[in-house]
C-alpha cells in the first residue's frame, strides 16, 4: 500500500483545557504567560502523520507479519489475532515546534513548550483517527506500541522501516531508538 501524509492538521487545542490540566486557572498571570506561548505554538506549529493500511500476512504463536515485516511479540499478536489490516504510523507535533520549544529558556517556559508540543502530538493522533474512520470505515482506533508488554522497543526501527522514510514529516529514528521530534509516537494503529 501507499504511504500517505497528513501535513494540514491545526493545532487548535483551547486556552481552557491547558488552564485546567495545569490547575493555573486562577492564576492570572500564569495563564499570561501560557498564553503567549500558546499563541506561538499555533502560529508556527506542524503537526504531521504518516502512515500506510497495512495488511496482516502471517501470525504464529509470538509473531505477526505485517506487510512484510515480521515482528515479535506475544501479546501483539494476541491483540491483532482477528483482524485483517493495520495501519502503522508515525504522529508528531512537527520539528518546527520541537525546535521551538528547545529554544526557550527558563523552567517554567521550557515545560510550558514540552506541554505544547505534546498537545500539537495529541491534534496529529486525533486527526489521523478521524481521517481513518472516514476513509477506511474504522469505526475506533486504538494503537500499541514498540517497548510497551513484551513488543521489544528495538523493533521500533522495523516499523518505521514499513513507513519508509520518516524524514519527510522531519521524524529521525536516533540509533539508541528514540525519536526526533521528542513528542512523537510510532505505533501499529489497529480497529478495536
Amino acid at each position: 500500500m501507499n504511504i500517505v501524509i497528513l501535513e494540514q492538521i491545526v493545532f487548535d487545542t483551547p486556552l481552557e483545557m491547558f488552564t485546567e490540566r495545569l490547575r493555573i486557572q486562577n492564576k492570572p498571570a500564569l495563564i499570561e504567560e501560557f498564553a503567549e506561548l500558546l499563541a506561538e505554538a499555533k502560529a508556527i506549529a506542524r503537526p504531521k502523520v504518516m502512515f500506510q493500511v497495512a495488511d496482516i500476512i502471517e501470525s504464529g504463536e509470538d509473531y505477526v507479519v505485517i506487510a512484510g515485516q515480521t515482528f515479535y511479540s506475544r501479546k501483539l499478536t494476541e491483540t491483532l489475532a482477528k483482524l485483517k489490516r493495520v495501519f502503522p504510523a508515525i504522529a508528531t507535533c512537527g520539528r518546527e515546534l520541537a525546535e521551538w520549544a528547545n529554544g526557550k529558556d527558563g523552567v517554567l517556559a521550557s515545560f510550558y513548550a514540552q506541554v505544547l508540543c505534546e498537545a500539537a502530538m495529541g491534534c496529529a493522533q486525533d486527526y489521523f483517527a478521524r481521517y481513518v474512520a472516514q476513509h477506511y470505515q474504522a469505526k475506533e482506533i486504538t494503537y500499541f506500541l514498540p517497548g510497551t508488554y513484551d513488543w521489544p522497543l528495538d523493533e521500533q526501527a522495523k516499523l518505521f522501516a514499513l513507513l519508509k522514510d520518516a524524514s519527510v514529516i522531519g521524524v529521525e529514528l536516533t540509533p539508541s531508538g528514540t525519536m526526533r521530534p521528542m513528542k512523537t509516537v510510532s505505533a501499529i494503529y489497529y480497529e478495536k
